[in-house]
């Protein structure tokens, strides 16, 4: 004999089944993308292959001067990221990617690539001329010519991380380093 506890709960099961037997022609699942860890999955995206110039520019000291002073520190990084976004879309080439003060562009031509980033560390200069040296924002830019992997705008490869170890090498605010693999 089972005891009311027990039938209760019986009856209980036996009611949503019913209610889920009748709900189920009803109700239809909506479609979702696939999810993985409770995240969407991104479709996938054509990656292609070609030649080109790699522009990297970054801020010497861009940490010390944000320590010393964020809010002057941003605005001037603003007025020299016109100045650089402009000459770089001037030379009708793209920016292809940036993050904080660094700058990634991508060229169809090595020459003006090079001209753009002497055109660029001249006009920063007298950008920062009006400023004490405590205060100037200097670019160190790093030029690489080599195959790069683009995927929805973004570049990627190995000819991105010579660019970027290159602008490392640079002298803020004058020569480029420059490399060419073909």
């Amino acid at each position: 004999m089972q005891s009311r506890a027990h039938a209760h709960a019986f009856d209980w099961e036996t009611s949503v089944s019913t209610w889920l037997t009748r709900l189920a022609p009803t109700y239809q699942i909506p479609s979702r993308k696939p999810q993985a860890l409770g995240l969407p999955l991104a479709e996938p995206i054509e990656t292609k292959r070609r030649l080109a110039a790699i522009f990297a520019a970054d801020v010497e000291g861009y940490s010390r001067l944000m320590g010393a002073d964020e809010v002057a520190t941003l605005d001037a990084l603003t007025a020299r990221r016109e100045i650089l976004d402009g000459l770089i879309a001037s030379h009708g080439c793209r920016i292809a990617n940036t993050a904080g003060d660094s700058v990634l562009a991508e060229f169809s031509s090595a020459v003006d690539a090079v001209r753009c980033a002497m055109e660029a560390q001249g006009a920063l200069a007298k950008a920062n001329s009006t400023l004490p040296e405590s205060g100037h924002i200097n670019f160190r830019i790093g030029v690489h010519v080599g195959d790069v992997m683009v995927r929805a705008g973004d570049l990627f490869g190995d000819g991105v991380n010579i660019a970027a170890r290159l602008q490392t090498l640079a002298k803020a605010g004058g020569a480029l380093c420059l490399r060419c693999d073909l």
